[in-house]
């Protein structure tokens, strides 16, 4: 089972969809609730093309930042807050003054700093459910990881074990062979000095006998 299919068994991905460790189908059940008018949506599009799994940390971000616009309600919450931060960046460039002027757009919404943190927290919120989500994913693919790594760590006994039959095999093949080489010569040599005995005999007897 690879990484991708490990997200699919756990619900994090839908087979065939793209990869990421964003749970599209899981989304609703992933909804921060802020004070005042910030409530969340329980509607998340299932349409975008999330980054994939293994890309560096930014496109992580990246997703887990989709995920958290996805829970976001219509409302004036922490996420607004968070964006009306970065548009006065580049013309507000003191920190204190561009929190509150944010701040100060944040009350015209109804909403404190009280309620500005916990909306941002019931965001944590949402951060930790992915978290808990991609942990479960990778626990899937460690189990599978540590499940190869033990049949790798038989399949290596076995090679070596295979090694040690192969090395004592080959001895006894080239100890076979040297005795079958050896023997020969010998049976040769004894074959040769007596077949020329009697062939000598018979040159005798022919010569000495049958006259």
């Amino acid at each position: 089972m690879g990484l991708r299919d490990s997200f699919v068994k756990i619900g994090v991905l839908k087979p065939g969809a793209s990869n990421s460790p964003v749970p599209e189908e899981k989304m609703h059940d992933l909804k921060p609730t802020a004070k005042g008018s910030a409530k969340v949506s329980s509607k998340a599009s299932t349409n975008d093309t999330d980054p994939p799994i293994g890309s560096d940390a930014d496109e992580f971000y990246k997703t887990l930042e989709k995920a958290l616009r996805k829970s976001a309600g219509d409302g004036f919450d922490y996420l607004k807050f968070k964006d009306t931060l970065k548009k006065m960046a580049s013309h507000v460039p003191e920190e204190a003054a561009r929190y509150a002027a944010a701040g100060a757009s944040a009350e015209s919404m109804k909403m404190s700093a009280d309620d500005l943190i916990s909306s941002a927290q019931d965001y944590i919120a949402v951060l930790d459910k992915q978290e808990a989500l991609f942990k479960d994913a990778q626990s899937d693919i460690q189990t599978e990881v540590d499940k190869d790594e033990a049949d790798l760590k038989t399949i290596n006994k076995q090679i070596a074990d295979l090694e040690s039959q192969k090395a004592v095999l080959e001895a006894e093949i080239a100890d076979n062979t040297k005795k079958i080489n050896e023997d020969k010569a010998s049976f040769d040599a004894g074959y040769d000095k007596l077949a020329s005995e009697i062939k000598q005999d018979i040159s005798k007897i022919k010569k000495y006998l049958k006259n």
